[in-house]
């Protein structure tokens, strides 16, 4: 079990490094690079994959509950300057005591545009909107109906 456990890792790093041949940063206005931050998001209009994110909490309340999200995100450039996101995050909440609770959040929907991208002066301006639909995900996972 092991040396198949190996063989799979081996096979999927291969994968992985032959399907990178070329990389390019997408964040450029001149000579500075701008990137995506836990604080601040991406100001550059682009198409990307986020599949999964996975991110595991647990609470410090009476014997806590642990929160665990796997979300996927998609962007898409629709022009130069516009594009689309659609994101989805399913959650799984398992209280040290009680029942455990797996489900869906709501769906996320944004909108970027770039306004401005100048060079010379290493600028960027976008504006974005993101919204929740409401109702189409668990209020068993704290999803709002809105």
């Amino acid at each position: 079990m092991k040396d198949l456990a190996l063989v799979l890792w081996l096979v999927c790093a291969v994968c992985e490094l032959g399907a990178a041949i070329q990389a390019y940063g997408h964040g450029f206005a001149g000579a500075r690079f701008f990137p995506a931050t836990l604080s601040t998001d991406d100001p550059f209009v682009a198409d990307e994959l986020s599949l999964p994110t996975v991110s595991t909490i647990r609470t410090p309340d009476d014997g806590g509950t642990g929160a665990t999200g796997i979300s996927v995100d998609i962007a898409k450039r629709i022009t130069p300057q516009f594009g689309i996101e659609i994101g989805e995050t399913f959650t799984s909440l398992n209280p040290r005591e009680g029942r455990a609770t797996n489900s869906f959040g709501n769906l996320e929907l944004g909108g970027k545009y770039q306004l401005l991208n100048n060079g010379p002066h290493e600028a960027i301006i976008s504006l974005g909107l993101g919204l929740e639909v409401g109702g189409t995900g668990a209020s068993s996972v704290g999803a709002d109906s809105f």
